[in-house]
């Protein structure tokens, strides 16, 4: 289940749980560990009504989840008494078109009674914040999984697998029988219930809302494009519903099939520029399962190949047909999905009826035999018997090669007619490929993609904001649609000053077309307030996510998902510009608005108790922030298992808080779980992984257990090298890192490169601005101060501590730190230098302190 995907499009990350940028500095002016960079999820377009009491005759209990299409609601239902799903459908979502044909399909909609399909049990037209939305009541599947979770979790041999993708078939096949294509079958949409009965959800209700392609569901993943993309069938890939018949679904059902069998997709796009993606899926044969797994090899595989056939007429003509191959397979019968040759039958019969073949062999040796001694005479005419079976058996393979012939010239006509339409579609495919760009720039995470990735996402970026302007002139809102992603993506990149124009120019243009309340106007001013909150500038942000908040209060009110977010927002701007009472009561507002709505275990609320811990934690209010932290620990193994991911940050968290507290083993005994945890679920290379590696060498490190920390460092530093690239920002923690504990061991000039390549770094990738840069120069600083390198370092210090006096503000804790080693910076500078007058500046930064500090 994902939370919405609009002003809260993933679950915003915990704060914390992550090694930080370490300006420990063993000395008495260090800095605590700066926390991770806290959370302001992003507002995408689309616009949807504050939580309803009622829709309908359905009483609202809470929210379940939300995709692209919509918000689906848990609601109840006095007559009859009954839990349902609740889903409403976007405003702007529908066309006027679906509006009106909703009502007869949804009649269409309601035929579907099979145990294998998640029935819906009514639809109608909900008006709400002064829209029409249609709405659907569905039935309800608590506890339910994704097919693909469910094989793995159940660790489901083959034969039951195949039992379970048999009874998908029937239920696909039901709906085709009444008309209806599913249009979006993936593993998201086929849940698992606890009995391990399979129910399919969303059927046609893409047809019915005008949705056909981005489809997302209820208690599902929130699917990127290019995920769903993955179970396309290739003419859906067009973008054109008329082209889409049964064997659409055929595909898909095709591709769950690999993927059920080989734990892998036939080809992962999901890396791929959407451009690529669509040609792999239109032209490039999957991996043949039994490359994959030894178990998928025969006839199991001709069955998955032939569901796979690019041109839909090849492919199985019925998910009936796919279904009735897979027990023919089963019963050891021949299958239809290869010719049916008379030396392949005979084995299959041998293979069902070993026994009865055995015996029929002895028989017919035993006649032979029997012959043999006594038919000597018949010898010739078996001769002549002989020669005329030859020319009857040349005759029938001459007649058997000439029908060969005859499919192959059908094969080819059917590949050129294919041809033909694919030259004749072009240009639906231009449409469908201009359809799926900004989603394609958006969908991509850019910290982890591979380098080829990058390069290619900066070229396609290059080239959109060259062309944009001109190109859509006459276009406002395209233009701003498509700024705005530019500028989204040039922000994933951390290339902030490419990223600016193209934010700005979204905004205005935004505000001029569509006006001030508009959910798309408010989306580019949070985009503007994350972009510089990314960036450190707090103070400059915090108008920004005060307008987004006061606006979203006044049109969707102050219980809208939409609003909470953005209080949380406001909440962590406070916070990271010290103003820690005026955060309070945003941080407390989003935790009691969390509990009341979507109750004490729901992963936002889980999010939002966490967070209110870290708010404590960085007042130093440590004992205050423990029954949080100790909260969203112990409901997440409850609820959540051990080894989510979730669990793993809040052990990560508490973890952290002991090692604030001094109570070190107790930290390591958490930080040591947490890791023991990610290295089994996420794997030794995920970037989380790393992050609890950092966090045992730091809490090493901050027990001057130097050598026992080199070795969790340098693996942190080497995988994040490695995995996320040089200018990620966790990347820059763990070199940053590396530099001061060498410092620590007083090893300066080992020191050093690590320190100027953080710093060059910083300001290549984040800008003078950002915090990280500051914090490297404030660092580096230290590590010439102890070269006695005094002018050099003043350099660098000057730089930290102007730009924290900009960033931060005089009275922040960074700033006064700053302060501090400017006064211990000239005072040993003066003692070197005693008639240059250092003494003097000294002084003047001493009195800064004595008005900011308080005593």
């Amino acid at each position: 289940m994902q939370p919405e995907d609009k002003l809260d499009k993933t679950l915003p990350p915990d704060h914390d749980d992550q090694d930080t940028m370490n300006t420990l500095d063993s000395s008495a002016e260090a800095d605590s560990p700066v926390p991770s960079m806290p959370s302001h999820p992003f507002i995408s377009q689309g616009k949807a009504d504050a939580v309803p009491d009622q829709i309908g005759p359905y009483t609202i209990t809470g929210i379940i989840g939300s995709g692209g299409m919509g918000i689906v609601y848990e609601a109840t239902q006095e007559q009859p008494k009954r839990r349902v799903a609740l889903k409403v459908v976007k405003a702007g979502q529908a066309s006027e078109s679906a509006k009106r044909r909703f009502k007869f399909e949804v009649q269409t909609l309601a035929k579907l009674q099979h145990r294998g399909i998640a029935g819906v049990y009514e639809a109608g037209i909900y008006t709400g914040g002064g829209h029409e939305q249609p709405y659907f009541a569905m039935e309800y599947i608590p506890g339910a999984r994704p097919l693909t979770d469910y094989a793995k979790d159940e660790d489901l041999d083959v034969k039951a697998r195949l039992d379970l993708f048999m009874q998908i078939c029937d239920a696909i096949h039901h709906g085709h029988q009444k008309g209806i294509i599913h249009r979006d079958l993936k593993p998201d949409n086929i849940l698992v219930d606890r009995d391990g009965n399979p129910k399919i959800i969303d059927f046609g209700i893409a047809r019915a809302t005008d949705a056909d392609i981005a489809v997302t569901t209820m208690q599902t993943s929130v699917g990127q494009i290019l995920g769903t993309l993955q179970y396309m069938s290739p003419e859906q890939c067009l973008g054109d519903p008329d082209l889409i018949d049964t064997r659409a679904d055929v595909y898909s059902l095709g591709v769950i099939f690999y993927e059920l069998l080989c734990d892998e997709l036939p080809y992962d796009v999901s890396k791929q520029a959407l451009v690529e993606a669509v040609r792999i899926i239109r032209e490039e044969k999957p991996s043949r399962p039994s490359t994959i797994t030894k178990f998928v090899r025969g006839d199991l595989e001709t069955i998955s190949m032939k569901a796979l056939e690019k041109t839909s007429a090849r492919r199985y003509d019925s998910a009936a047909s796919f279904k009735r191959d897979i027990e023919r397979y089963l019963n050891r019968e021949p299958i239809e999905a290869r010719p049916p040759s008379l030396v392949y039958q005979v084995s299959m019969f041998t293979r069902r009826h070993r026994f009865t073949a055995v015996a029929a062999s002895v028989t017919i040796l035993a006649i032979i035999g029997g012959l043999i001694a006594t038919s000597i005479a018949w010898v010739h005419a078996a001769e002549q018997t002989r020669i005329a079976v030859e020319q009857r058996g040349i005759a029938e393979t001459q007649r058997a090669e000439a029908e060969t012939q005859r499919t192959i010239a059908d094969e080819q006509r059917a590949e050129a007619e294919a041809a033909r339409d694919m030259a004749e579609q072009e240009t639906a495919r231009a449409e469908a490929v201009k359809e799926f760009v900004t989603t394609m720039l958006s969908s991509v995470d850019p910290a982890t993609a591979g380098s080829m990735d990058k390069e290619l996402m900066k070229l396609v970026l290059a080239q959109a904001s060259d062309e944009v302007g001109e190109k859509f002139k006459d276009q406002p809102l395209v233009e701003a649609e498509i700024r705005d992603v530019i500028g989204t993506t040039y922000r994933s990149l951390g290339q902030y000053d490419d990223a600016e124009p193209h934010v700005i120019r979204a905004m205005d243009l935004y505000r001029n077309q569509l006006g001030e309340e508009h959910l798309d106007t408010i989306s580019s001013i949070n985009n503007l307030s994350l972009m510089l909150a990314e960036q450190g500038k707090y103070a400059e942000a915090l108008p920004y996510s005060s307008e987004v908040l006061e606006t979203l209060r006044r049109v969707y009110g102050d219980e809208h998902p939409y609003t909470i977010d953005a209080i949380g927002n406001m909440g962590s701007t406070l916070s990271e510009l010290n103003r820690f009472d005026e955060g309070m009561p945003y941080y407390e507002e989003v935790l009691e608005a969390r509990r009341r709505t979507l109750g004490n275990e729901d992963r936002k609320t889980l999010t939002a108790i966490n967070n209110m811990g870290h708010l404590l934690k960085q007042q130093e209010k440590y004992d205050e922030a423990m029954p949080y932290y100790v909260e969203a620990m112990e409901t997440r193994r409850r609820v959540l298992g051990n080894d989510h991911p979730d669990t793993l940050t809040s052990i990560s968290n508490l973890g952290q808080l002991f090692q604030m507290l001094g109570r070190y083993e107790e930290a390591m005994k958490y930080y040591e779980e947490s890791l023991d945890g990610r290295r089994r679920v996420l794997g030794r290379d995920h970037p989380d992984t790393f992050s609890s590696v950092g966090m045992i060498g730091e809490l090493l490190v901050v027990q001057e257990k130097y050598e026992e920390a080199m070795p969790y460092y340098e693996e942190a530093l080497a995988g994040r090298r490695r995995v996320l690239g040089n200018e990620h920002p966790r990347t820059i923690i763990s070199i940053n890192n590396m530099g001061m504990l060498l410092k620590d061991q007083g090893k300066y000039e080992e020191a050093m490169p690590y320190m100027i390549e953080v710093v060059e770094t910083c300001r290549a990738v984040l800008g003078h601005e950002h915090r990280f840069t500051l914090l490297s120069a404030y660092n580096i600083s230290s590590v010439l101060m102890k070269q006695s390198q005094y002018a050099t370092a003043e350099v660098y210090l000057d730089e930290a501590f102007k730009g924290m006096m900009i960033v931060f503000g005089s009275t922040h804790s960074r700033t006064i730190q700053a302060r501090r080693r400017l006064v211990k910076l000239y005072e040993l500078w003066h003692e070197s230098e005693p008639e240059a007058g250092h003494d003097a500046k000294a002084a003047v930064f001493r009195d800064q302190l004595a008005a900011v500090e308080v005593p």
